[in-house]
């Protein structure tokens, strides 16, 4: 099982990935934040390891963390 932590200042964004993260067997949203420093606060609270993946919607490229 992967765990997502979906983050995007957008909302309708938020929405579709974790509806799509919801139809993928081995994926698991756990949580969702609108902003970095939200996200950072949860995953201070967690004990987990993470991967950090970032799309930029404006050049339609990947960049991995």
């Amino acid at each position: 099982m992967i765990y997502c932590l979906v983050v995007d200042d957008e909302p309708i964004a938020r929405n579709g990935l974790m509806e799509h993260i919801r139809q993928i067997d081995f994926l698991q949203p756990v949580a969702e934040c609108k902003s970095a420093i939200e996200a950072a606060g949860w995953l201070q609270k967690t004990n987990r390891s993470y991967f950090f993946r970032h799309l930029n919607a404006q050049t339609n490229r990947y960049r991995f963390y």
